[in-house]
């Protein structure tokens, strides 16, 4: 599974789970133990993102 992705995976073989996936491209892939400066200086903003749309998500199921 090399040359496969997470998402294309998902879609192929997962069809029928009812869930959102939320994920954040890679700038740079690196090994390390640590986050990323951009992932860092942006992590604040970057949450507040995912969680406003988790509510909007639950809004819209609720609705």
């Amino acid at each position: 599974m090399h040359s496969e992705n997470l998402l294309r995976v998902l879609r192929e073989e997962y069809r029928e789970i009812p869930g959102y996936l939320v994920g954040i491209e890679v700038e740079k892939v690196n090994y390390s133990l640590e986050l990323s400066k951009t992932l860092k200086d942006n992590f604040s903003e970057i949450t507040k993102k995912v969680f406003r749309e988790i509510k909007r998500i639950i809004g819209d199921i609720n609705a």
